[in-house]
């Protein structure tokens, strides 16, 4: 039977340097720098109540959180749990040695001179000190230390006071929460000449810096957006070591609670002060789609109505002119992914004519169901123009209707025709109604509307329209 004592932990977790020990970890990691622990170790139990120093646990454990289960024998009961994080460092090493004999070395040119006294205070190098001479105050070059001050650890530890019932070994399974762990994806796309496809490379990047390393855990990430009682900051990169795919995925995905879980199908050596990658997901011809869109005023998702800008006339007149650059695609089995995707930075590169990849832009995705479509936006249009012009504006009944035409000049410079999607925005109330127009509109919701304009090659379009507004 197996007996749980301590916190119950909610999170997922990374495990610790158990595999010395002839330890078993499992980590699950969020991305939101936290991670659950479960590391299982066999110990040495006693008879009675003895203490224990359970070590390895991370630099950034949430003692709170800890859970100890007892997975053989008879159950332990934790009567105290003490947290030891004072590590040995020469600041703490020189400020609990106060009061204690010290040799100290000042260096003269290019010899030392060798001096003893009691150690009376310290600040940074800088020292009082009591000699045989009188008070010495200044910046050795070293200090030389009889021994080493109690009250240090050389690495975080769990210092337990437990209860056995039988002396002998029992393997036991310790969980905690951490931070110092997190995870992202990261999406690199390989668009085809023709730029009807995509060869689709899905990352994980794994960050550690909990202040140990693991060696062959058994690797979870969790997927969604948990809440916390307070966000912590993400941990900074450091050394990247990559692990590519063999062609199967690498991970097997399953839901979990609102969330989604993907587990890696072998065991994972994740280093301290390390960011790791393993590919996620391979998919070699994902069909996509490009589209242009003009948004000339700029102004998708505005929400300022006030009565004031009903009738000013001068309200969303500056013009854009860039045309941004978007591609489309489904995230479904018959484009070759089909599983969740979570949220991260999709980059995309296209081979130039000499065969070399070039960056041609980057956007982030959401976490996405799978059978979702999802739009990436890439940049802006080289060699296509938006122009918008207010070429009228009319109260015609103050206070209650206003009229407002403008004109939509596309210049298209490409040896081929495209089709531009303008993107309008009503923004002055929201009663409105295209009164006049040169092309059809789609409305998009209540505030938005689309008109579709193809733009011949070397050629330009316009289009012109009226919208009344009514209060």
């Amino acid at each position: 039977m197996k007996h749980l004592l301590g916190f119950a932990a909610l999170a997922a977790g990374l495990s610790t340097a158990a595999a010395a020990q002839g330890g078993k970890t499992m980590l699950t990691v969020y991305n939101q720098d936290l991670a659950l622990v479960r590391q299982v170790r066999t110990i040495p139990i006693q008879k009675g109540v003895f203490p224990f120093r359970f070590e390895d646990v991370t630099a950034k454990i949430d003692p709170t959180s800890v859970s100890l289960e007892t997975l053989s024998g008879p159950p332990l009961s934790i009567l105290e749990q003490n947290y030891a994080y004072d590590l040995v460092n020469d600041q703490k090493v020189l400020e609990k040695s106060i009061g204690e004999p010290i040799t100290f070395f000042e260096r003269v040119g290019d010899t030392e001179k060798s001096l003893s006294g009691t150690l009376l205070s310290v600040s940074g190098n800088r020292a009082v000190i009591r000699t045989g001479e009188g008070i010495y105050i200044g910046a050795p070059s070293r200090y030389l230390l009889e021994k080493l001050p109690p009250g240090l650890i050389l690495k975080p530890t769990l210092v337990w006071l437990l209860r056995g019932e039988r002396a002998g070994d029992q393997r036991v399974a310790l969980s905690y929460l951490t931070a110092g762990l997190s995870w992202q994806a990261n999406y690199v796309l390989l668009l085809a000449k023709d730029e009807k496809q995509v060869g689709f490379t899905g990352w994980v990047t794994l960050n550690n810096q909990s202040g140990i390393g693991f060696e062959d855990a058994t690797l979870k990430l969790m997927a969604g957006d948990v809440h916390r009682v307070k966000k912590a900051q993400p941990p900074r990169p450091m050394l990247m070591r990559a692990e590519a795919a063999p062609s199967s995925q690498q991970f097997e995905e399953k839901g979990l609670f609102e969330y989604h879980l993907y587990t890696l199908q072998r065991p994972a050596t994740v280093a301290n002060n390390e960011t790791k990658q393993i590919q996620l997901i391979s998919a070699p011809e994902v069909p996509v789609t490009k589209s242009y869109v003009y948004d000339g005023a700029n102004l998708s998702g505005y929400t300022g109505w006030y009565y004031g800008s009903r009738e000013n006339r001068d309200l969303g007149v500056p013009s854009n002119k860039k045309v941004a650059v978007y591609l489309g695609f489904d995230n479904r089995p018959s484009s070759g992914l089909g599983i969740p995707l979570p949220q991260g930075t999709v980059r995309v590169f296209q081979n130039d004519s000499d065969g070399s990849a070039q960056f041609i832009g980057e956007d982030s995705i959401d976490h996405t169901p799978k059978d979702e479509h999802l739009r990436i936006q890439l940049g802006d249009a080289f060699d296509i123009v938006g122009e918008r012009k207010q070429t009228d504006f009319k109260v015609v009944v103050p206070g209650h209707v206003v009229d407002e035409s403008f004109a939509i000049t596309l210049r298209n410079h490409k040896k081929e025709g495209v089709t531009v999607r303008v993107v309008e925005v009503l923004y002055r109330w929201s009663n409105w109604e295209i009164t006049k127009e040169s092309m059809s509109h789609e409305k998009v919701d209540s505030q938005t509307v689309v008109f579709p304009v193809k733009v011949p090659a070397d050629g330009e379009s316009r289009l012109t329209y009226t919208v009344r507004y009514t209060w």
